[in-house]
């Protein structure tokens, strides 16, 4: 097969799927007309369903602007075009009914989550002020960004396109919750073994015993200090009563040669 049959078979392919859409979109809209009337104007949906007809028709057509011989990536156009306008419609049905209970499961967990984290300090010392600090912030976050959307939501119609989607509700939480999970898998410090006890208890005793013997050596210097001092005093003291037993001696052999 060479390339230019295998880009027929593609075309065909493609264009065989593109009717088969029209025909199953047509169908999805006309059955679900009732609950599909509570977010989109009657307008919006016969205007959908014109555009289908039409698109059916243009697959048969011949000529230059016909479908009947369109390339491969104008049927992927036209049916992606068309795919987008009728999920919108769609997504906001899905959407009146998910978004409010994801914005009620995630406040849920938010509430949660405080009560639990006020019981980390005395069960989960493992964890740290800024561990604690950083799951506040990102609740914070979520929290805020909650009543920002419903407040957006709040002035928009259920025909209008949401301010925001379940989708993205869960997007936001699983940051939370992926956060949270990191701090539960955290583990206390393991306990010391017997030796490791024993090694500390030894060096800290050594510790102790290099400062009483630092201390016994100062006391040590201090007597040998106080030693030299009362050597010196009783040196003085020594001299002087040799000098006043010379003084005495001179004084008799005086009295002697007077008497002479």
């Amino acid at each position: 097969m060479d390339a230019a049959d295998e880009l027929r078979q593609q075309r065909d392919a493609e264009k065989n799927s593109l009717e088969s859409f029209v025909f199953e979109m047509r169908g999805q809209v006309r059955d679900n007309e009732e609950e599909l009337s509570k977010v989109s104007a009657d307008e919006e949906r016969e205007k959908i369903m014109e555009d289908l007809e039409a698109l059916e028709d243009w697959l048969y057509e011949d000529g230059e602007d016909g479908g009947a011989n369109a390339g491969l990536d104008v049927y992927k156009e036209k049916r992606k075009t068309m795919q987008n306008r009728v999920k919108a419609i769609f997504l906001r049905l899905v959407e009146l009914e998910a978004r409010p209970k994801s914005v009620e499961a995630a406040r849920a967990v938010i509430a949660s989550a405080k009560e639990v984290m006020l019981l980390w300090p005395a069960e989960r010392p493992q964890l740290l002020a800024e561990d604690i600090s950083e799951v506040e912030e990102v609740m914070a976050s979520v929290a805020t960004w909650l009543d920002e959307k419903e407040e957006e939501q709040k002035a928009k119609d259920t025909t209008d396109t949401p301010a925001f989607t379940s989708r993205e509700v869960s997007n936001k939480m699983s940051r939370l919750n992926n956060l949270v999970a990191r701090m539960l898998k955290k583990k206390r410090a393991a306990p010391q073994s017997v030796d490791d006890l024993f090694a500390a208890t030894g060096k800290e005793q050594g510790e102790k015993n290099e400062e009483s013997g630092e201390e016994a050596g100062e006391d040590a210097k201090e007597g040998e200090g106080m030693g030299d001092a009362g050597k010196e005093q009783e040196e003085t003291a020594g001299s002087a009563e040799e000098g006043e037993s010379t003084s005495e001696e001179e004084t008799r052999d005086e009295a002697s040669n007077e008497e002479l």
